[in-house]
């Protein structure tokens, strides 16, 4: 797999640049947005995902690792190969993204050029599916490194609990700690007195929701 690449641009076309490595040149899928951005003779770093396909390799970057984790979960529901789930990140960012899925806002989705609106409800109900079951696979309660007392612990505060398992989600989709605490303090601070988020799913959305776009 290949997890990086990082090079000299010598092409930048609609959707897709060219990086120089080592006297080779990787063409690569991107988001429009980047690829308008990309400056001749300048030298990238790009969190690439590589998919092998029975005729074609494609090698698709991204400038950070959260949109690359997004890409991957688009890519992972029905009828969302990697082209459009490219198309979906060129005209939303990841915190527009969240969002929609948060704002149930099937119009955002059926904007991008090959999303319909059945694609677009199936992007908002299985986007909100995913992150759930991350959350699910990352909760305190579940992991073997967590104590008893801890467990307990989580048990008497719900809330802390909500918050530890919403960073430990955006940990996994790329941010860095001091990024997920400042996003989850973000999302809790709008929250009206005397309401809480009901799952760690919404927290994460929320958060992923104050993080700064493209």
């Amino acid at each position: 797999m290949i997890s990086f690449v990082e090079g000299k641009c010598v092409y930048a076309g609609k959707d897709r640049v060219v990086l120089e490595v080592g006297g080779l040149g990787y063409e690569i899928l991107v988001t429009e947005a980047f690829a308008s951005s990309c400056v001749i003779d300048k030298q990238y770093r790009l969190q690439t995902v590589l998919i092998v396909r029975e005729n074609e390799f494609l090698l698709v970057g991204f400038a950070w690792a959260l949109e690359r984790e997004i890409f991957k979960l688009l890519t992972t529901i029905s009828g969302v190969g990697p082209k459009l789930a490219l198309k979906v990140l060129s005209a939303l960012s990841p915190s527009e993204i969240a969002s929609c899925v948060l704002e149930n806002n099937v119009e955002a989705f059926k904007s991008v050029s090959g999303v319909g609106v059945k694609t677009a409800k199936r992007l908002i109900l299985e986007l909100q599916e995913k992150i759930a079951a991350i959350a699910s696979e990352l909760s305190p309660d579940q992991s073997g490194g967590a104590s008893k007392a801890k467990r307990k612990e989580a048990e008497s505060a719900p809330a802390d609990k909500l918050q530890a398992e919403a960073k430990a989600v955006l940990i996994s989709l790329g941010c860095s700690e001091d990024e997920a605490d400042g996003a989850l303090q973000a999302a809790l601070g709008k929250l009206e007195p005397g309401r809480s988020f009901e799952t760690s799913d919404s927290l994460v959305m929320a958060a992923m929701g104050e993080m700064g776009g493209n």
